[in-house]
Parts: C-alpha cells; structure tokens; sequence
C-alpha cells in the first residue's frame, strides 16, 4: 500500500470523510483528495497530526504495514 491508499483506508475506518480529516488537521478536502490519489504527500509538518488524527504512528501512515 502506498501512502495515499493508507491514508484512504484509515480515514475510512475512522469513519471521516476528506472534509473532517482535512479539518482536523487544518487542510482543505482537497488537499486531503490529493493525498488519497497519490497526486502529493503531507507535508512533513503535517504527519504527525496526521497520524494522529487516523490513529496510526507516522512509520505506519508512511507505507509500513496496517
């Protein structure tokens, strides 16, 4: 999995849609569509709430195993 399709995945379990992910973190839906699609990557100074938002470690988020 890469990191968009994790991203995808743990919103999704975490029952958020791209709008209240990207609230949570302070980012538009779009941002967070962008992710998902693999068009780009959270910005370093986002991963951590990232992850924290999704439930995961950043190693996790990054492409390690779910």
């Amino acid at each position: 999995m890469n990191c968009g399709e994790i991203i995808k995945t743990l919103r999704k379990q975490n029952g958020y849609t791209q709008q209240k992910l990207g609230k949570i973190i302070s980012v538009s839906q779009d941002t967070v569509s962008n992710w998902e699609r693999g068009k780009s990557l959270p910005p370093t100074a986002y991963l951590r709430d990232l992850a924290a938002a999704l439930g995961v470690s950043v190693n996790e988020l990054l492409g390690g195993e779910l």
